[in-house]
């Protein structure tokens, strides 16, 4: 009878681990300027109010406002985060090569969790939408 030892050692590769696949679907997370007067209106069924679309879009012209977005560290580090987005990678090892086509080898993964930085990023869900907070005394301790 074989022990579990052995098993695992049967089933295990002797080549490095390859990514043969990644595939995303993540959603946009930003709309033009050019656009967000439509999109407004349309979704908020107040297309008959043709007087206060061209008022926003006067408004709203991108020469005038900017997206929100733009230079807001705690926003782009969220959206990554905490983002809605999907994400899938298929690895192996040992690739047939007359079928499968390595694109990487995996050489090296780690991860490390800083200790004590559990409130440095937060989220809220607010009824505006999700809202992120990076502190802004945070830093990355010198020995990592």
């Amino acid at each position: 009878m074989a022990t579990v030892q052995q098993i695992r050692r049967v089933q295990r590769a002797d080549g490095p681990a390859a990514v043969l696949a990644i595939g995303t679907a993540n959603p946009a997370s930003s709309m033009l300027q050019d656009d967000y007067t439509d999109y407004y209106f349309r979704v908020t069924n107040s297309e008959h109010h043709a007087d206060l679309k061209d008022k926003l879009k006067r408004i709203s012209h991108p020469h005038r406002v900017l997206r929100a977005q733009e230079g807001r560290l705690d926003t782009i580090l969220g959206h990554g985060i905490f983002g809605d987005g999907a994400g899938a990678v298929i690895l192996g090892a040992d690739p047939v090569d007359s079928i499968e086509h390595p694109l990487f080898e995996m050489v090296f993964a780690m991860q490390t969790t800083i200790p004590e930085t559990e409130d440095e990023i937060t989220m809220r869900l607010m009824k505006g939408g999700l809202d992120f907070h990076v502190s802004v005394g945070f830093r990355v301790p010198a020995d990592l």
